[in-house]
Order: C-alpha cells, then sequence, then structure tokens
C-alpha cells in the first residue's frame, strides 16, 4: 500500500487554477509598477525621499 506523502503534489485542477491566478494576478502587478508612468505622481510621494 502506497504511503502519502506530504510533498506529493496535489491532482486537483481547483488548486492548479488558483495557484495560476494567483501568479497572473502577482504579475499584473508587478507589470504595472514596473510600467506605470512615475512622473504623475503628486508633489508629496517625491518630497519622500
Amino acid at each position: 500500500m502506497p504511503v502519502k506523502q506530504s510533498t506529493d503534489l496535489p491532482k486537483n485542477n481547483k488548486t492548479w487554477k488558483l495557484v495560476l491566478l494567483y501568479f497572473v494576478i502577482l504579475l499584473a502587478i508587478y507589470l504595472y509598477f514596473v510600467l506605470a508612468d512615475l512622473s504623475t505622481a503628486p508633489n508629496f510621494v517625491y518630497s519622500q525621499f
């Protein structure tokens, strides 16, 4: 009888969809900050540095 180990990957499709959704959201947030035109930021943002 095989013993299920905690390192076994889940075979549930819903789990993989949630993981994929997490990384897509993470990528979207990253790209937003990288590609955003930060010159439109208000002056008080620049006064912090």
